[in-house]
């Protein structure tokens, strides 16, 4: 990598996060998850000392990731939603239409995104039928494990989240990550079946845990496998890139690797 180079890096402030961690996406996008309140001179500061690994991480990406295999990341020809066993084929219409559309085929588990030619973005007519889709499959099987485990919860709220996989109010609310799509079936129940747990205990006790095993059986060994599960998800979902939106906890900084 080039010396004096400027990149661009992303902070996330998360209410959960107690230390900062450095993150470098598959397409190479950088970013700083940091607890609410954190200083930006200390984010700074946190870069300047782990700069030879990013270089070093940085370069092992472009060497291994050709641009026109990044852009085409971001156009999927085909959405493997892991969960569900299904497949879907996408197909881009680029002919003129009021609006940028995308037309679903159940039948054939075809997408076909209307009015979208090679310079537009297709993320968020996909990242809104991944939603919808997500809902349709996993609002079941949390009625399924709640009636089975006898816990209860209010509704479900589906949404695209950046660093939760899912979260449950004190109200007895559940909030769950339409990225789940793309993970194994074991590792749904497990997100799920946790956000359960916490209508009982709202923290992460040991009473907490050990109901997590009583109700799921080695849970740790999935616990452990759900922490390397984010590089399921397609670079497609991902917010805040190629034009995406940026979350609104968080904040864009340039920075120069030296």
């Amino acid at each position: 990598m080039p010396l004096d180079e400027k990149i661009s890096c992303e902070v996330i402030e998360s209410r959960r996060a107690r230390i900062a961690r450095i993150r470098i996406s598959r397409e190479g996008a950088l970013s700083v998850v940091v607890p609410a309140g954190f200083r930006k001179e200390r984010v700074l500061s946190l870069l300047e000392t782990k700069k030879e690994w990013i270089c070093r991480n940085l370069a092992r990406i472009r060497a291994g990731t050709p641009r026109d295999k990044a852009m085409a990341s971001c156009r999927p020809d085909v959405v493997n939603l892991e969960a569900f066993g299904e497949t879907w084929d996408v197909f881009y219409d680029s002919g003129a239409t009021p609006r940028d559309r995308l037309i679903e085929n159940e039948k054939s588990h075809g997408l076909v995104l209307a009015g979208i030619g090679e310079g537009s973005d297709p993320g968020d007519l996909l990242r809104k039928w991944l939603v919808k889709r997500s809902r349709l499959f996993l609002e079941p099987e949390l009625d399924r494990l709640s009636a089975s485990h006898a816990m209860p919860y209010k509704r479900l709220c589906m949404r695209l989240q950046r660093t939760r996989w899912g979260s449950c109010s004190a109200r007895g609310n559940i909030s769950l990550n339409a990225k789940l799509a793309f993970l194994s079936p074991s590792l749904v129940d497990y997100v799920v079946c946790h956000e359960l747990c916490h209508t009982i205990h709202m923290n992460h006790s040991r009473s907490f845990w050990d109901l997590m095993e009583r109700k799921l059986p080695g849970s740790l060994v999935l616990k452990n496998a759900l922490r390397k599960a984010g590089s399921r998800v397609p670079a497609w979902v991902e917010r805040g890139r190629n034009g995406m939106r940026n979350s609104p906890s968080s904040e864009a900084l340039t920075i120069n690797l030296r």
